[in-house]
């Protein structure tokens, strides 16, 4: 009988040959589109199809070299935004960074905190969100039965404690969806599999498998993330250079102090 885990498997293979395809295909269209976010370029570059981006190296004027006194320590395994979030003196930059991805300081915030409190990473939720719902508050989708709605397109059926107005406040959405991720992340082991489950149910995945559609929106969230995720980090190291310590073998990652004054970052 084929098991769980053969299951599991197959959907990461699948997944990932979803993934690697576009990447073939595309050719020297997709490198173009990852260089304008690698070289730091100030014009406004496109993720996907609908989701325009200003990248953060645009914002170089936001900082001085004063502002990268302070240093953290990340381990291989730990994740840098949420280890720059931890860090008071930065914190109000990666809300600015990320209000300027979603449009919405309120939106940011809210997922923010509620990443930050589920260990999840930032760039994982964000991804999530924008596949989700691109970052819309009161979006919704009929099925035959059921009813997605807000931001973590939260279904009527999974959460059938939630009233109409919980599904549309974006702190309870947030929260609610975040939480659940969390726990597909706990059950599925994977990125790959958690997000899966959060789309498809854990017990279809863990049965059945995951339908075509379902891997086809996680190749999408996993191309979305892979170009925010280098956004991200030429945000974070455009004025202080990533370095490793030599005893420790970690990254020491440049953790600003919030003394200049900010701009909005993005749409």
């Amino acid at each position: 009988m084929y098991s769980s885990f053969s299951r599991q498997l197959s959907i990461s293979a699948a997944v990932l040959v979803l993934f690697l395809l576009p990447l073939l295909h595309a050719g020297s269209s997709f490198d173009n589109e990852v260089s304008a976010f690698s070289a730091g370029i100030t014009d406004e570059v496109t993720i996907g199809k609908d989701f325009p981006i200003s990248t953060a190296a645009a914002d170089m004027n936001l900082y001085s070299p004063e502002d990268f006194l302070k240093r953290v320590v990340v381990s291989d395994n730990q994740d840098l935004g949420l280890a720059l979030y931890d860090d008071p003196a930065f914190r109000e930059r990666i809300l600015l960074y990320y209000q300027g991805i979603t449009g919405s300081r309120e939106v940011a915030d809210a997922v923010l905190r509620n990443s930050f409190k589920n260990r999840i990473p930032f760039t994982l939720a964000f991804s999530l969100m924008w596949a989700e719902s691109r970052f819309d508050p009161r979006a919704i989708n009929r099925n035959s039965v059921t009813i997605d709605r807000g931001l973590f397109q939260l279904n009527s059926a999974s959460f059938p404690e939630m009233s109409t107005t919980e599904f549309y406040d974006i702190e309870t959405n947030a929260a609610t969806g975040l939480a659940y991720l969390r726990y597909c992340l706990d059950m599925g082991e994977t990125d790959i599999i958690a997000l899966a489950m959060y789309n498809a149910g854990q017990y279809r995945v863990n049965s059945q498998g995951a339908p075509l559609m379902t891997l086809e929106h996680i190749s999408n969230i996993l191309n979305f993330r892979k170009q925010l995720e280098r956004d991200f980090d030429r945000f974070i190291s455009q004025e202080g250079k990533i370095r490793t310590d030599k005893a420790s073998g970690k990254n020491l990652i440049p953790a600003a102090v919030s003394n200049s004054k900010p701009r909005k970052i993005g749409l």
